[in-house]
């Protein structure tokens, strides 16, 4: 009976000898799971980093990256350079340590650089327009980055986009872009666009104001003028197609030594470009005129002491304000701006001159001439002599008085015996 009960211990004990005998095949504990790092790739420098495994069985401590960090199952860093991190994790005992676990990588950051490739789609638009403004991801740049942007040093938004759309402003539109790593670890540096915003071209310009006569003589300053335009800042004048100013000024003087007909028009201009041109304004240079044309006188001849119309045609190259000198046998009688004048006919020839004058003191055209004989009508009848006595001694003279005859020339007298 002792001997089948000492069997039966005996056998008992070989069994858990042999039970507490297989781990020493097999002591190192396995190799842990790959660690976790909060979650995050990205890190800020200076920032609390903590890495966290899995426990493993018969473990007694851990190493981290060859590091004994003891029998906790984490362990936290802080990194003030930025740059790549692995962590990799072995499970510890008395009999060795376990292979590393797969690395849980992470990266270390600060403020980024510039951003790259900074551009406006068009380097100058009209006022009040719209333009893209675009760029790429700064070096260091981490997720989470956001872009700061201002406007001719005004802060305009936040954006995590890599782009932005300027309202244009008149003038210079400096846009500055800073990228700026989240949690706080700074911004890089700026990087500058212009965009230069045009203003409207000026409305349309209106014709020229001065000279106030379309007739100007030649050799002679004429002030050509116009009004002003809004948002104009230059102006320019064309005569005849040909553009002869350009300037901030409304007038510019011109002078022409060949007569004949020009045409002005002005446009009106700035940043944005020019206006529609003015409607033409023509003015006619001139000089002396030719001769008068027709002239001619209603009769060849008439009775001295009557009237007589004379008439003539303008001449060519007459303008507004020409006017006539007429002469009667050279000398001045009128100057008149009408085409007619009335000959005061004297006895004899009455040679009629007219000469053609333009005026400001462009001359006088070369003259015609017409003729008008003034004649004689029979006298009337003298009235009855006067004789002072009826009576009177030979050989004394008797004087024998009468009036004057109208028209008389040479008297006759008669007397019988």
């Amino acid at each position: 009976m002792r001997s089948v009960l000492f069997d039966t211990y005996a056998k008992m004990i070989l069994l858990f000898i042999a039970m507490v005998s297989v781990p020493a095949f097999s002591a190192v504990p396995a190799v842990p799971g790959t660690p976790w790092g909060g979650g995050e790739y990205y890190h800020p420098i200076n920032s609390t980093i903590t890495i966290t495994w899995s426990r493993q069985g018969g473990a007694t401590y851990y190493l981290v990256n060859g590091a004994n960090v003891g029998s906790s199952l984490s362990k936290t860093y802080s990194y003030s350079t930025y740059g790549g991190r692995a962590f990799k994790v072995q499970a510890c005992n008395s009999d060795g340590c376990s292979a590393q676990s797969s690395g849980r990588n992470i990266w270390v950051y600060t403020a980024p650089g510039s951003v790259n490739n900074l551009s406006a789609a068009s380097s100058s638009a009209r006022e009040g327009s719209s333009v893209g403004i675009a760029w790429s991801l700064p070096g260091g740049g981490v997720t989470g980055v956001t872009y700061n942007v201002s406007v001719n040093n005004v802060f305009k938004t936040i954006t995590s986009s890599t782009a932005y759309t300027l309202s244009v402003a008149a003038g210079s539109n400096s846009v500055r872009v800073y990228a700026c790593n989240p949690e706080g670890v700074g911004c890089g540096s700026s990087k500058t666009v212009t965009v230069i915003g045009t203003p409207p071209a000026p409305g349309r310009a209106s014709s020229l104001t001065s000279p106030s006569s379309r007739f100007q003589p030649i050799n002679t300053n004429v002030t050509l003028a116009w009004p002003s335009v809004s948002s104009a800042t230059n102006y320019r004048l064309y005569e005849d197609g040909t553009r002869i100013y350009s300037g901030s000024g409304r007038s510019f003087i011109q002078n022409h030594s060949q007569f004949g007909s020009r045409s002005y028009t002005v446009r009106a201009c700035n940043s944005g470009g020019c206006g529609t041109s003015s409607n033409p304004y023509s003015i006619y240079y001139y000089t002396g005129p030719g001769g008068v044309v027709n002239l001619s006188a209603a009769s060849s001849s008439a009775r001295a002491g009557s009237s007589v119309g004379i008439s003539w045609g303008a001449p060519g190259g007459s303008v507004p304000g020409v006017v006539y000198n007429v002469y009667v046998n050279n000398a001045l009688r009128t100057t008149t701006s009408g085409t007619g004048y009335t000959l005061s006919v004297a006895a004899g020839s009455n040679s009629v001159r007219v000469y053609a004058c333009n005026p400001q003191g462009a001359g006088c055209g070369s003259s015609s001439t017409v003729a008008v004989n003034g004649t004689l009508g029979i006298p009337s009848v003298p009235v009855a002599p006067v004789i002072s006595n009826s009576y009177h001694p030979i050989n004394t003279s008797i004087p024998i008085i009468w009036p004057e005859a109208s028209s008389g020339i040479t008297l006759k007298h008669y007397y019988t015996e």
